[in-house]
């Protein structure tokens, strides 16, 4: 497999969609963003976001040969060998648009979902490709982040899941076969922490930068759990737990309180500017929230 002869098609240009595209595109990947409606201000995210990576030393500096390619006509992925779903975490909305590209495609060799925790079967639903549909859950961030979790479904072939795993690992990728279960492993366990963490503040045991420290000083983690949720977007790790306590029916994954009142009075996390913490466009740094 020569990888720099496979074109790629990232369905969506959000938080993730752009992240896959700068990621496909810094690895010289001829890629397609499409998105169903053009964001005037996708370019300058995209260069944003390549200097910052750039200057963190996720990338190399700008040689990259092979142009990116953004559009609202999803057409123009019709010829692409991958494609990665990677819209807002609805199973509607992705069962909409998979079924388009779907029968778009004119000789795909894998179609993927970037969901977190939506099943690869139930995905799969209406599909004619079939055999070779599979999860490719990345993590945010994912130039730093180097975990690919492949979902297998039960109608998938493997030559879908040695196509995908052997062009991931040649771009640097580490990744893991896991079974298509709720929130599959790293989900699973990590919203676990994310949302005791958020009752413990409410139960007063600590405060926001308390409990930070202790999971960063005592457990080794690079980001404390109220950090990361600012980060992942409190409006998505809600939506995360209701599908979690939805599909398994475990009262552990049953949203916290805090976590409800906080998306409802929209506070967001990092995009919003306010989470559990706040956070200053000029210098990007973040302070502890005044109650």
């Amino acid at each position: 497999m020569l990888v720099k002869d496979i074109k790629v098609g990232v369905l969506g240009s959000g938080t993730m969609g752009i992240q896959l595209s700068l990621f496909f595109h810094a690895n010289n990947i001829k890629v397609v963003t499409w998105n169903h409606k053009i964001d005037e201000n996708f370019h300058k995210k995209f260069n944003k976001l390549l200097k910052v990576n750039t200057r963190l030393g996720n990338l190399k500096k700008n040689t990259y040969s092979n142009e990116l390619l953004y559009t609202d006509k999803l057409e123009e992925l019709s010829d692409c060998d991958i494609v990665i779903e990677s819209i807002k975490e609805d199973k509607g909305a992705k069962l909409k648009i998979l079924k388009r590209i779907d029968d778009i495609l004119i000789n795909p060799k894998v179609i993927a979902t970037n969901t977190s925790t939506i099943s690869i079967n139930e995905l799969a639903e209406g599909m004619k490709h079939k055999s070779i549909f599979i999860g490719t859950h990345f993590f945010n961030p994912i130039l730093s982040l180097k975990l690919v979790e492949i979902i297998k479904g039960i109608n998938t072939k493997e030559h879908a899941i040695t196509y995908a795993s052997d062009f991931l690992t040649k771009l640097g990728r580490y990744c893991v076969l896991v079974s298509d279960t709720p929130g599959f492993v790293v989900n699973r366990l990590l919203f676990l922490m994310i949302n005791e963490s958020i009752n413990m503040i409410d139960e007063k045991v600590l405060d926001v930068k308390g409990i930070d420290g202790c999971m960063k000083l005592g457990a080794n983690h690079n980001m404390g759990p109220l950090e990361l949720a600012d980060l992942i977007g409190l409006d998505v790790c809600l939506s995360i737990l209701k599908t979690l306590f939805e599909k398994t029916g475990d009262s552990k994954y049953m949203p916290a309180i805090m976590l409800v009142k906080n998306v409802d009075n929209g506070k967001l996390g990092k995009k919003s500017g306010n989470g559990f913490y706040q956070y200053l466009d000029s210098t990007n740094k973040c302070t502890i929230k005044r109650k």
